[in-house]
């Protein structure tokens, strides 16, 4: 028999390790591995019964000693555990020391960085599994539940260090009594809540959730102002990220009302967060300004306006809030006499990706005229001349793609470069710039043989521009019913472009080339038609033009297999 693969081997060895660790009071059981599940644990209760405390696990076995406490996996992955209801652990078992690491995936997900597809988990020597874990667990999965919900009328409780000095005691005692006073959600009567834990050392207060998240600031606790403050901003904070968005929201109010603020900009941007996460964007920019995330540019400013930016956000509430922040923050840039070249760009994106192109023009204007030199880097220019495009003025948009293809002689930018010539009425410069692309096998190459078609079509036409509506309408009309293909078909494709992703429009298209017997310009069309609408181009010119399908079965077949073969083509295609 072959012999079985060293990771199966090392897996079934974790597996038999894990299930020694957690009897006799849980049973495990293997999952399907799907997604990365491979056990289920369950508490067991009187009779050896299940009792409903279960807990799934990822597991990640290693011969390698010097990985013994880290592991990477992937992103998605983690967000996939954390979302179920049923808490989720990973387990890092090491064959050569005989060790197991535990964290779970919610404090797992704490260490990943933005953006980032990985994750290296580090785990420390308080992750490492031993007699007390399975207390642990036990005390964990109903608060691990408890806050799964994201239940606006879910309590916490906050527990204090003992013992601690009388002064520190007083203070805390003040705070948490204003706490519970404040909002309903902190209950310090029967304290029930999910606990919340205070602790100190030396000048750091940390408040935690179990092992599940925290936060910790340095304060001054002989300052009862200053401990409030840190208190509350840390509360916030915990709370935001454990998606217990009204709760913290609530206390991101608190702040804002009485004029607390925190020095930590990172708190501050936590705080005013979870504000606009509750809906209250302006409440959200204005907790930001008073704490000075607005002049800061620290990592603070810099989450603040990610997600104040970021579709998770709705957008119809964000507009003047988000106006009103960059305003600010360009405005304290200038007065200290530093560039505003970097935000101003940041804040002609965030328009541009909201429709507002006027806007997003004029700042990215700004942009340049605060720091020349933009003009001479290649992203800034493509971005500039893909909303004058969008803004429908080609020949600054032409002037902006030829800077950028002096820097950037890519085939991205050589096309948008055509397109724009195009539209601007260049029609032999756009040729021009369209030509080397012309062989490309991609639903890009069709569609730059379509455009160059467009300009020969246009050229014997006498026509100055491709983009005049009434003119291409007026060519069509005469064009259909006087069976003149050529002229009905340019016109036509024209429109199509016009309208970019028009399913019957390319429908029209699709007759059109198939009523002109030419091989290459239906394929060409089939192509571009698959990319912009998938099949549903192609399903509307089945079904609106049958009887000319019926007239040779062979045809139909074979624009069938096309079609098919397309469809499948640009689903592969990442431009």
């Amino acid at each position: 028999m072959p012999n079985r693969p060293r990771s199966h081997v090392i897996e079934d060895l974790a597996q038999a390790k894990f299930t020694l660790a957690v009897q006799p009071g849980w049973i495990l059981r293997s999952k399907d591995r799907d997604y990365g599940v491979d056990w289920e644990a369950e508490r067991l209760g009187e009779n050896d019964s299940g009792t409903g405390d279960v807990f799934y696990v990822q597991s990640k076995a290693t011969d390698v000693e010097a990985s013994a406490q880290s592991v990477q996996i992937k992103t998605d992955r983690l967000r996939y555990l954390t979302s179920f209801e049923i808490p989720a652990m990973i387990v890092r078992y090491c064959v050569p020391k005989d060790t197991t690491y535990w964290m779970w995936a919610n404090e797992a997900l704490g260490q990943s960085k933005p953006d980032a597809e990985t994750i290296n988990i580090k785990f420390g020597e308080q992750h490492l599994w031993n007699d007390d874990t399975l207390k642990e667990i036990e005390r964990t999965i109903p608060v691990l539940r408890a806050i799964k919900r994201s239940d606006p009328r879910t309590t916490f409780s906050l527990l204090l260090p003992d013992p601690m000095p009388a002064k520190v005691a007083i203070s805390l005692g003040r705070i948490c009594s204003r706490l519970s006073t404040s909002f309903h959600f902190i209950d310090q009567r029967s304290l029930r809540g999910v606990p919340i834990r205070l602790a100190f050392a030396e000048k750091e207060v940390t408040l935690s959730i179990e092992r599940l998240a925290s936060v910790k600031a340095e304060i001054d606790q002989d300052d009862f102002d200053a401990l409030s403050n840190g208190v509350y901003y840390l509360l916030a904070a915990l709370l935001e990220t454990l998606d217990q968005i009204p709760q913290a929201a609530a206390v991101a109010t608190l702040c804002l009302n009485e004029t607390r603020t925190f020095l930590r900009d990172d708190l501050g941007a936590k705080a005013a967060i979870a504000l606009l996460r509750n809906g209250n964007a302006d409440e959200g920019t204005d907790l930001a300004i008073l704490n000075g995330l607005h002049t800061s540019q620290g990592f603070g400013h810099t989450m603040f306006r990610l997600v104040l930016v970021s579709p998770i956000i709705p957008q119809d509430s964000t507009g003047e809030a988000a106006d009103r922040f960059y305003n600010a923050a360009i405005s304290a840039c200038q007065l200290r006499g530093e560039g505003v070249g970097a935000l101003r760009y940041s804040y002609a994106n965030y328009l541009a990706s909201k429709g507002r192109r006027s806007n997003a023009v004029a700042a990215f204007n700004a942009t340049r005229k605060a720091e020349p030199d933009y003009w001479t880097r290649s992203y800034y220019l493509k971005e500039l001349g893909g909303i004058l495009f969008r803004s429908a003025r080609y020949r600054a948009s032409a002037r902006a793609y030829q800077c950028a293809f002096t820097s950037d002689p890519t085939e991205r930018t050589r096309f948008c470069l055509g397109d724009a010539e195009l539209y601007a009425g260049n029609l032999q410069v756009s040729a021009e710039a369209f030509q080397p692309l012309a062989e490309l096998g991609s639903s890009v190459g069709a569609e730059v043989r379509l455009k160059l078609a467009l300009v020969k079509w246009a050229k014997n036409n006498g026509l100055k521009t491709v983009n005049d509506w009434a003119q291409l309408h007026s060519i069509r009309a005469v064009a259909l019913p006087a069976r003149d293909i050529i002229n009905a078909f340019g016109a036509q494709l024209a429109i199509t472009f016009i309208l970019e992703d028009d399913i019957e429009c390319w429908a029209d298209a699709i007759f059109l080339a198939a009523m002109s017997g030419e091989l290459g310009l239906i394929e060409d069309v089939m192509l571009v038609a698959a990319k912009r609408t998938h099949l549903e181009a192609y399903s509307s010119f089945k079904e609106r033009r049958q009887d000319f399908l019926n007239r040779d079965e062979l045809i139909a077949i074979e624009l069938d297999r096309i079609a098919l073969a397309y469809n499948e083509q640009v689903a592969h295609e990442h431009w």
